[in-house]
């Protein structure tokens, strides 16, 4: 992959484990998981800071 296009992000083990699990689960990446996550939080206007 280019080095323009793309980036790294540091993660405790823990929440690594949970992203894997869930993008397993989801049958996508962990990329793919992210990106989507990031667009259902833009698009419902959630923000995953604060907890309901």
């Amino acid at each position: 992959m280019d080095k323009e296009t793309t980036t790294s992000v540091t993660i405790d083990r823990k929440t690594f484990a949970r992203l894997d699990r869930l993008a397993k689960s989801n049958n996508v990446s962990k990329k793919e998981f992210l990106s989507c996550a990031l667009e259902y939080f833009e698009k419902y206007g959630i923000n995953p800071v604060e907890h309901e």
